[in-house]
């Protein structure tokens, strides 16, 4: 896979202003004008909500030069205001038959038609629910059988065709169902990597499994840029080729302490590469065509309290010598790792101030608290963009809830209760 950012070739620009609220979209239609740029139309839409006020305007800058698109967020977004989430579904029991309580979620997948997978790794156990919640039974269990699995799984697929695709560490391959649950082939998959987003489809039903391609030292103190790259599978489970990690002009070098900027990317949907190095809030899409959408955004560096500080500081001690070397940063990264939306949005997790907490941060995993039992809590936030770069607006999630699937009306995710039970809910995306 090879993409490239060319130079130089006709430059254009645009600059464009969208007021607006809720969900209504908003297409703007360019017009020429002198000197080679192009003036978007500034479009009104509605603007009052239901407190009469008049809300903020998306304010972004669009400049072409040959290959390269670059992007600017000066200020606003085309919701106006923090999207809500409201919980339409919550499936789970503090004590209940076994298909109504949760152990231990490993992954949350959603089909075409709205029935909800849920992998619970503590059973384990492949559980089906219908779009209202209702048990439709289970796929697979426990064994290395046809359609059996370990423990661990690292990925939960579903295919634009329907096809299931579950990622079983124990057993080192991806089983495949059938949307009805029977199975339909297994692949072989040598890669014992355990990290996140390890599993993923495109549009075309291909399937990317992270691994390490290069060589690395197993006994190298931690944080080392381990030669993370993916294998690609073409949509029969058939090696197509090993994708190298991609590289990036402003990429650390070396080891790096806590809340260090670091190179953050992922794979698109689409098929392409989002990349970019967080001591900014600044990343790229590299598209398959070789056109890259450069994208930025205004923002402010969030500080790290004294106190939060120590205790990095501490745990670096506390887990290997050779970490006291290390120093954590005094300032949190710009934003975190990318996701996105079977809609082809990308979802930002953006860095909030931290609080301390007496009720210990950690269970439901990395999107919720840096380490297991971390003693403050910083809400979670995301910016959501469209594939061109339209900034859409932030979603503020809940306390104590971990989104698994993003959509472009609803999320689903982990809640955990007051006695760590956990629960598989179901949100609508208000932006109006």
């Amino acid at each position: 896979m090879r993409v490239a950012a060319g130079r130089g070739g006709p430059r254009r620009a645009e600059r464009g202003i969208l007021t607006g609220t809720g969900a209504a979209s908003a297409r703007v239609t360019a017009a020429p004008v002198a000197h080679g740029f192009i003036a978007l139309a500034a479009l009104t839409l509605a603007a009052c909500g239901g407190d009469g006020a008049v809300h903020d305007s998306l304010v972004m800058t669009r400049d072409t030069v040959g290959d390269t698109i670059r992007v600017h967020i000066e200020s606003g977004s085309v919701w106006s205001r923090p999207a809500r989430l409201r919980k339409t579904l919550e499936i789970g029991a503090l004590e209940g038959a076994d298909e109504e309580t949760f152990g231990m979620i490993a992954e949350v997948g959603v089909t075409a038609t709205g029935d909800i997978l849920v992998f619970d790794g503590q059973v384990p156990a492949l559980r089906r629910y219908d779009a209202d919640g209702r048990y439709l039974g289970s796929l697979g269990g426990l064994g290395q059988g046809p359609g059996e699995y370990g423990h661990r799984i690292r990925g939960l697929v579903v295919r634009r065709d329907g096809t299931i695709l579950l990622r079983d560490m124990d057993n080192q391959r991806i089983i495949v169902y059938r949307d009805d649950g029977t199975v339909a082939d297994h692949w072989r998959v040598e890669s014992g990597l355990y990290t996140r987003q390890a599993t993923v489809a495109d549009a075309e039903g291909h399937v990317y499994v992270k691994a390490l391609v290069g060589p690395f030292d197993p006994g190298a103190p931690l944080p080392f840029p381990w030669p993370i790259g993916l294998l690609h599978l073409d949509a029969g489970g058939a090696l197509v080729d090993t994708v190298p990690p991609p590289a990036h002009r402003d990429e650390p070098q070396g080891r790096w302490g806590p809340l260090h900027p670091g190179k953050i990317w992922a794979l698109h949907p689409d098929g392409h590469m989002v990349i970019g190095v967080n001591g900014d809030y600044a990343f790229e899409i590299r598209r398959t065509d070789g056109t890259v959408v450069r994208i930025s955004k205004a923002w402010e560096p969030v500080p790290v309290s004294e106190a939060e500080h120590a205790e990095y500081e501490r745990r670096l001690v506390d887990d290997d010598d050779d970490d006291a070397a290390l120093e954590t940063a005094w300032t949190k990264p710009a934003y975190g790792q990318f996701h996105f939306g079977g809609d082809g949005r990308i979802w930002v997790p953006r860095p909030t101030p931290s609080e301390p907490t007496a009720e210990p941060q950690g269970a439901l995993g990395p999107t919720v608290a840096p380490m297991p039992n971390w003693p403050f809590y910083a809400p979670l936030l995301f910016d959501v963009f469209e594939p061109d770069g339209t900034y859409l607006g932030e979603v503020p999630i809940p306390r104590d809830v971990a989104p698994y699937v993003f959509g472009s009306d609803r999320i689903y995710g982990v809640r955990a209760g007051k006695y760590d039970e956990l629960y598989v809910v179901r949100y609508a995306l208000d932006v109006g």
